[in-house]
Formats: structure tokens, C-alpha cells, sequence
């Protein structure tokens, strides 16, 4: 696999998202914009691992929609009985609507940065 300029870029941005992640994850509660926070990294890391991946921003912002909508309707199961620290991280605790939007809004500004940056002529391969 090739790692053009963009790739790096996505590669950064995910480093970074996971770096914001943890700290946030396991930093002092403050809890609204700990959570929300946390929800727009969680997204921003799915939508750089897929864009690492795939070119076409539809098709990455569908797919990484599609899994945050998922796993935060999963939260709604309670089929997790016990949590544990890894449990929360990738699945959450408890279902928020409010998180919904937090994803939308984050993916829709990737979506706009990553379909900038693919028809960039200095990033674009």
C-alpha cells in the first residue's frame, strides 16, 4: 500500500484523534464535554482508519455513520451486563441522542475536509 500525502495527513489527524481520545477517556470528569468530546474523536478515528482505505468520502462517510449510529443504538440492548474499561471505550455506557448529532456534525466537517483535500492538486494521488 501506497501512503500518498493525504494518507499521511489522515494518519496524523488519527494519531491525534486517538492521542485526544485517551486523554479525555481517562482525564479529569468533566463530564458533558469529557463525553462529547470523546464521540467526536471516537468518529474521528473511524473515519481516518476508513479513509486510509477508501477513496470515495461517500462511501467513508456512510460506512463510518452507519457504525456510530450502530454501536450507539447498541447501547439501547444492555446486553453488556458488566463494564469494564475496554467495554466502555468501544462501546459506551448509555444510549445519548445527543451523540447522533455529535456524529453527524463531526463527519460532515471530515467529509468537507476530506473532499477538499482529494481534489487538492499538491495532495491528490
Amino acid at each position: 500500500m501506497v501512503i500518498n500525502n493525504k494518507r499521511k495527513i489522515f494518519l496524523v489527524f488519527l494519531i491525534l484523534s486517538l492521542g485526544l481520545g485517551l486523554a479525555i477517556f481517562f482525564g479529569p470528569s468533566l463530564s458533558p464535554l469529557r463525553n462529547h468530546v470523546g464521540d467526536m474523536a471516537a468518529v474521528m478515528v473511524m473515519f481516518s482508519l476508513l479513509a486510509l482505505f477508501i477513496k470515495r468520502t461517500a462511501a467513508i462517510v456512510i460506512i463510518t455513520l452507519s457504525l456510530a449510529v450502530g454501536l450507539e443504538v447498541f447501547q439501547l440492548s444492555a446486553i453488556i451486563q458488566r463494564h469494564t474499561v475496554l467495554s466502555d471505550l468501544v462501546f459506551g455506557q448509555t444510549f445519548d441522542p445527543i451523540d447522533l448529532v455529535v456524529y453527524a456534525l463531526t463527519v460532515l466537517a471530515l467529509a468537507v475536509l476530506h473532499a477538499r483535500l482529494s481534489k487538492s492538486p499538491t495532495l491528490a494521488q
